[in-house]
């Protein structure tokens, strides 16, 4: 039977284990001692005084990683471009094979050359207009954004096993990133103009 420690001593364990960040805060996962000062104190305040063995903790470490990556996993699956589980991508969210861009920019090259020799001027904004949609589209398309995520969850919702309160917090940043997008759109749109009026 364990020892039962002095007040003192229990008070300061759950103390520790009450002020580990969390994993909100450090933006990292528990390395083992921040896990078992956490999971102690968790035990102290359901009446576990003898706090948690060294093997629970691994087990819970490897749980919580393993929980990561299922939500994850499931994420991709579900996003997946152009594959009969995931959601096809718009064709100006595509990325454009690196050959077609190389003759795209040609038949570019060719149209602004005859432009020119027309005796109409040629964007000068078209290079950061390009470099500014590519930036754009990539990031659409090689990003799991909270947009996916919370799509993902409301296919699933078992995924989170419990805690609505992940969910509320989740769909509070999706609707920050959503207005992110739009501001981001209505810039896209603003280039698109001045680039047409320059053309």
């Amino acid at each position: 039977m364990t020892p039962a420690l002095p007040q003192p001593a229990l008070m300061a364990e759950y103390n520790r284990g009450a002020h580990v960040p969390l994993c909100f805060d450090s933006k990292e996962l528990p390395d083992f001692e921040s896990m078992k000062e956490r999971m102690t104190a968790v035990a102290m305040e359901n009446g576990l005084l003898g706090g948690v063995q060294e093997g629970a903790v691994e087990l819970m470490l490897h749980s919580l990683e393993s929980h990561i990556k299922n939500i994850i996993s499931n994420c991709i699956v579900k996003l997946r471009t152009n594959r009969a589980l995931g959601i096809n991508v718009p064709k100006r969210d595509l990325i454009i094979p690196p050959g077609q861009q190389h003759n795209s920019g040609s038949s570019h090259s060719a149209a602004g050359t005859s432009s020119s020799a027309a005796g109409q001027p040629s964007s000068s904004s078209a290079p950061y207009q390009a470099s500014y949609n590519n930036s754009h589209n990539l990031k659409r398309t090689t990003t799991i954004t909270a947009k996916d995520l919370a799509f993902t969850i409301d296919i699933s919702p078992n995924m989170l096993v419990e805690n609505p309160v992940s969910v509320e917090k989740l769909m509070s940043i999706l609707m920050e990133e959503e207005s992110e997008e739009e501001d981001e759109d209505a810039e896209m749109d603003e280039q698109d103009e001045m680039s047409d009026s320059l053309i």
